[in-house]
């Protein structure tokens, strides 16, 4: 009975760890590249559209091919939103086999609750869930590899497979899928691979033909990437390859991993899961090991490994465009879970203590009681996704999504205008259409939609954290800069901001997050009516962020920049910031909004508003 209760228990826990996740892919809408990939299927044709990925955009020939296999491909949205429930069950399959090779011979009803905890820490602490996972581009592109990834690991470290015929051609495929993807993971399972190859001949004394052969198909997989054509034409904006610059960056990335690997480690949840894979495995080990110089080492190879190869999973992040890319910090903290698993793991193979019966189950009983509230008063994403669910939130986004996508195929009009949301959740993944009908992305969803032209019409009014700024009353006096606000000339009489080469920086919005009037947001709108006595401007919205020292976390600038712009009239300017990455979003960083004048003509600025949402 007592056994049948923990089962029962357990089994509850882990069913409300999964399962806000998804529940919220119910409400998952595509966009942006979701009808790009649309686009030119239904336009190419599907072979024809691998070869113009690969020539006039990326080599990443495995993800642009799953992606080619888009649900809008079949003008159903429903099926968009079963993609995302689809990854998050992989993503369990994966784990699940990799929890039966932590565990060995522990009952399955522990390694499918272990399981459903590790995917659920996993997807809470994920640095940028939306994108990761509700986003189709993104989550192909990056979370299938990590799948994919973890299933070779297991191949590799199951020593039962590892010289069959069978698992030579599947592994074969993976490394292939996986250097396919992208160009991280690409340089992840490379690095991987050599630092098992040059362990094993260091344990061993002995050449594996079996890790060589990997390590040339990997080699192959990723000659494939660079010599693509497409990558030539994407990367043309990055960095060109510089040795001196690559040795500055692996130095980066080395300090970079070892930051992200120690506060990482000790994360509440982490700390909470190596507790209790230490509890699990030391109650069924049948024999424990001794601990020696060759064990000793063996462990002290898998953390050094483990630390390389999170260096390696931000490299090119940083090399590229000086920063750490969300999407990559996923690979990072994948590759980081999965790692420091299988070395606690190891570790707990060396601890000779065993708790009876009774106090085994009932430690077990008292850590899963509390892995609920660890991950909702965690503050990350489930916390953000139980909030979406119980607030109206995304029930208020799904409704009014379902009105825009029936007011666009029922309408009579080629030209459709849409307007801005009241609610957007924090959980899943928007990219609103641009201001600007003629922009790719607006181009692509008007075809899809079998219009000639989508424009989006954003509403501050809708959201509650609005800020308008008209240069004459108190709130604009208040902020930076007020000396720059003028009566020469105005939009909303009486004042504006003049802007010029001696004082190029407009007044300036600034706040902690935390005293914005909203619960979450991952964007803001920036509008402006500008006056210009040049045709010639060179203006920029800019956002910054600082943290709590004031030091620089974001910078980001949105160019305006015309040689023919229309004189002595006032018009509106408008643009977008979005802040996916929850570093920019703690709770005592200081954002700022403000509009720059690089030129050297004179402008005026009028009738600031600034939405958060």
């Amino acid at each position: 009975m007592k056994e049948t209760f923990l089962k029962v228990w357990l089994g509850i826990v882990s069913v409300l760890v999964i399962l806000p996740f998804l529940f919220v892919a119910f409400f998952n809408y595509p966009s942006a590249d979701d009808f790009v990939f649309a686009y030119k299927v239904k336009t190419m044709g599907f072979f024809q559209a691998q070869y113009d990925w690969y020539v006039h955009w990326t080599g990443r020939f495995f993800s642009t091919f799953i992606l080619s296999l888009h649900p809008l491909i079949f003008n159903s949205n429903l099926l968009y939103k079963f993609y995302a429930i689809i990854l998050i069950l992989l993503t369990l399959h994966a784990i699940y086999r990799f929890v039966k090779l932590v565990f060995k011979n522990e009952l399955t009803y522990i390694v499918l609750i272990f399981t459903c905890l590790l995917t659920g820490v996993y997807l809470n602490n994920m640095p940028i869930l939306v994108q990761g996972i509700y986003w189709m581009p993104g989550a192909i592109t990056y979370h299938l590899a990590n799948i994919l990834l973890l299933h070779f690991f297991i191949n590799v470290t199951d020593q039962k497979n590892i010289k069959t015929s069978k698992f030579l051609v599947i592994n074969g495929f993976l490394i292939l899928a996986i250097c396919g993807s992208n160009e991280t993971s690409l340089l992840v399972i490379f690095v991987l691979l050599s630092l098992i190859i040059f362990f094993y001949l260091g344990f061993s004394k002995q050449v594996s033909r079996v890790l060589n052969f990997y390590l040339i198909i990997t080699l192959l997989g990723g000659i494939i990437i660079a010599v693509a054509p497409g990558n030539f034409i994407r990367n043309s904006n990055y960095n060109e390859l510089n040795f001196f610059q690559i040795y500055e960056t692996i130095l980066e990335s080395i300090a970079t991993g070892f930051h992200l690997s120690v506060s990482w480690i000790f994360s509440i949840e982490i700390l909470f899961i190596s507790i209790l894979i230490i509890i699990i495995k030391i109650q069924n080990v049948n024999e424990h090991k001794e601990v020696n110089t060759k064990e000793f080492f063996k462990v002290l190879c898998v953390l050094i490994s483990l630390f390389l190869v999170i260096s390696a999973s931000i490299f090119l992040s940083i090399w590229y465009g000086g920063e750490i890319l969300p999407r990559s910090l996923n690979v990072s903290y994948w590759v980081f879970l999965i790692g420091w698993i299988y070395l606690i793991s190891l570790i707990s193979e060396f601890i000779n203590y065993r708790l009876s019966s009774r106090k085994y189950k009932l430690t077990v009983i008292l850590l899963s009681l509390v892995i609920i509230p660890i991950l909702f008063f965690s503050n990350n994403n489930y916390n953000l996704t139980v909030n979406d669910i119980f607030s109206s939130k995304i029930y208020t986004y799904h409704k009014e999504m379902k009105v825009r996508e029936s007011l666009i195929k029922q309408s009579p009009l080629k030209r459709i205008t849409i307007t801005s949301l009241s609610s957007y959740p924090n959980s899943i993944f928007y990219l609103e259409p641009s201001i600007n009908s003629e922009d790719y992305f607006n181009k692509k969803m008007a075809f899809f939609y079998k219009k000639h032209t989508i424009k989006f019409d954003f509403i501050p009014s809708k959201l509650n954290a609005t800020y308008l700024y008209s240069m004459d009353n108190e709130a604009s006096f208040s902020l930076d800069n007020s000396y720059t606000i003028t009566d020469e000339i105005a939009h909303s009489s009486p004042n504006s901001c003049e802007l010029s080469q001696s004082q190029p920086y407009s007044v300036i919005f600034e706040e902690k997050v935390y005293k914005i009037n909203t619960d979450n947001f991952k964007a803001a709108y920036v509008s402006a009516n500008i006056y210009s006595i040049d045709k010639k401007i060179d203006l920029a919205f800019v956002m910054v962020v600082e943290n709590r020292k004031k030091e620089l976390i974001k910078w980001k600038g949105n160019e305006i920049i015309k040689n023919d712009y229309e004189v002595n009239e006032w018009v509106k300017e408008e643009t977008f910031f979005y802040l996916d990455d929850k570093l920019l979003l703690k709770k005592y960083n200081k954002i700022k909004i403000y509009i720059w004048n690089r030129g050297k003509s004179k402008v005026y600025v009028d009738d600031l508003v600034i939405s958060f949402f």
